[in-house]
């Protein structure tokens, strides 16, 4: 089921931030002390009580609440079931067979129900009797997860469990109750390895849910389901294929054909999609793929939502750029009825929980200061723009006069871009409001691309006057870094260093050069500290026709961090990463706003 259209109001804000909602309300005291660095559910933010004017965005008279967007009900999802169908009226599910049984269950009447967080970081449900509204995950005051991962029922109770995975690698199994979930049964570190983990449901036959992880080389590992109550939910690890890094969306669909075994989905960055049928066997779960169908890039989310129907075979949920919902009614065998339009303005979630992305952590959007010194943050959406208000406030409202603005990514668990300013031989992390360990005295650029390293903490480059390259690994506290280590010369030749996760779609970091010829270069990130770049690659010339570019993050949901560019005319330009490197690492450029001009600096 789909987030319907009324869902609980939160926001997550820096100390001395204020939200405020259409129609004037302030959010309770106690949920805005939360320590989340992020703006409303809306995705817009208000300063003090006052709606800023949308420069360069248009204005408009009210913020419009992410929680209103017009996404989908259960009954609407069950309306289109049976229209898809050709049936007169919904049915009700009745699960069939151990490889169909419902993995997200919260509310116990047999039927998987949704579990989303947004992209500022509000978690919400909506349960198949009707239920809706905020979901809180576990330890959230203290830390963003990166992603969430539903798994079934592993310690064989009454509620379902899912695992939540930080970006450090640490990952822990709750129980998923009505509102929230509860303190972890079971915690696993070094999960960082992985760029994708996925909840398979059974695909071992045993009645016990397992569990997928992918290796940025594309190996993909088996953890079968113990089914102990206590202890070790999963078994060691079993290799069970390789080159799996061809795909950049693979979901666990749960029962496809209605024999008892989990089946798999996988789509790669040519838009094709494939089925691979579940065998039952530990050692090679799969037969061989069949394809699906094209056309799949149409869809930045697809989402395994198990058996709507009641007739033993999943379906599957295909969310667009532009936020509209279309439900794919399983026939078995991978294949599908016609797709059926439930739903639009998705614009705003990051998770949806059975997605085939890992989402992009650490930074949301970019953030930019004017000729008065003034800074402004702008929040990414899901349909490659941001949202429509630019906010300000907290302790980085007034920019310092001789500070170089930098937004760093994922420097503490709170993933969320942290708004930096290098100024002579010091930096001073503003959202914080603490300097920041180390000299940098000769220092004339410092990047923040987020984790280099491998162990999932955030860190900074550095480049000193004469064109040396530094790494900085990061503390996870935003603050403090280990000695710096020595990447190599030459780094001067670029005019713009820039950075926000994963680029070409292997869950390493990546980084971006922007030469003074105007040539565009990517170095692939290689997790490795001593060496964390491989071998750059050309892009493509005349990017001198922008006066700046900027790494906003994830800006159209696809689980890759994309690029945007400003000309010298203050139009502001989108590109969107593709899965590719190369010349193909970026999709052709789509118009954002006007008016950036208006910035000196935004990053």
């Amino acid at each position: 089921m789909l987030p319907a259209v009324a869902r609980a109001r939160e926001c997550r804000l820096p100390p001395g931030f204020t939200c405020i909602f259409p129609g004037g309300t302030p959010l309770s005291s106690s949920r805005s002390q939360r320590l989340g660095r992020i703006a409303a559910c809306t995705a817009l933010a208000l300063s003090a009580g006052t709606l800023l004017s949308a420069a360069p965005a248009v204005a408009a008279d009210k913020p419009a609440a992410a929680s209103d967007s017009t996404t989908p009900s259960q009954s609407k999802l069950r309306q289109g079931v049976a229209a898809a169908k050709g049936e007169a009226a919904p049915g009700k599910s009745a699960f069939v067979g151990s490889g169909g049984k419902a993995r997200l269950d919260i509310d116990g009447d047999g039927q998987s129900d949704w579990l989303f967080r947004n992209v500022t970081g509000y978690g919400g449900v909506s349960l198949s009797n009707g239920g809706d509204g905020e979901y809180t995950f576990w330890n959230d005051r203290n830390e963003t997860v990166k992603d969430i991962i539903a798994v079934g029922n592993v310690r064989g109770s009454q509620a379902p469990e899912i695992l939540q995975l930080a970006a450090n690698g640490r990952l822990t199994l709750h129980q998923a109750n009505a509102t929230g979930t509860a303190a972890p049964s079971w915690t696993g570190q070094g999960w960082q390895i992985y760029n994708r983990v996925i909840g398979a449901g059974d695909l071992t036959k045993d009645g016990r849910p397992d569990l997928l992880a992918r290796t940025p080389s594309g190996d993909l590992y088996l953890y079968k389901g113990t089914g102990a109550q206590s202890g070790e939910p999963f078994a060691g690890r079993v290799k069970v294929g390789s080159g799996w890094g061809v795909y950049d969306q693979i979901l666990g669909t749960n029962d496809l054909d209605a024999d008892g075994i989990a089946d798999l989905v996988a789509k790669d960055p040519n838009g094709h999609l494939y089925y691979y049928k579940g065998t039952g066997s530990a050692s090679a779960p799969f037969k061989a793929r069949a394809w699906v169908g094209g056309g799949w890039n149409a869809y930045n989310k697809i989402v395994g939502i198990d058996d709507v129907d009641g007739d033993g075979r999943a379906e599957l949920v295909g969310i667009t750029h532009s936020g509209e919902v279309y439900l794919y009614v399983g026939k078995g065998l991978g294949k599908f009825h016609p797709r059926y339009l439930i739903g639009s303005g998705a614009v705003n979630d990051e998770i949806m929980v059975g997605q085939g992305i890992t989402p992009v952590y650490g930074k949301h959007g970019v953030y930019g200061v004017d000729e008065s010194n003034s800074a402004y943050g702008h929040f990414n959406q899901t349909n490659g723009k941001f949202a429509p208000n630019r906010y300000n406030s907290g302790n980085w409202n007034s920019f310092p006069a001789n500070g170089k603005l930098v937004n760093a990514a994922g420097l503490d668990p709170m993933n969320w871009g942290h708004k930096l300013s290098l100024d002579g031989s010091s930096l001073t992390n503003l959202t914080l409001n603490q300097k920041m360990s180390g000299d940098y005295t000769n220092t004339d650029l410092v990047v923040g691309p987020g984790d280099l390293t491998g162990d999932g903490n955030g860190d900074l480059l550095t480049r000193d006057i004469w064109g040396n390259l530094y790494l900085k690994a990061g503390w996870n506290n935003g603050v403090d870094f280990w000695a710096p280590t020595w990447i190599g010369p030459y780094w001067n030749t670029y005019k713009a260093i820039v950075g926000a996760g994963d680029i070409n779609g292997d869950g390493r970091t990546d980084i971006i050069g922007h030469d003074w010829n105007g040539h565009l270069y990517i170095h692939p990130g290689t997790g490795n500290a001593k060496a964390p770049f491989g071998e750059r690659q050309w892009i493509g010339g005349g990017w001198n026709g922008y006066s700046a570019i900027a790494a906003p993050g994830d800006i159209n949901g696809d689980g890759r961090a994309d690029l945007v560019a400003r000309d010298w005319n203050g139009n502001l330009y989108g590109y969107t990463a593709t899965g590719w490197g190369g010349t193909h690492t970026f999709s052709a450029r789509h118009w954002i706003d006007a008016n950036w001009n208006i910035y000196k600096s935004f990053n």
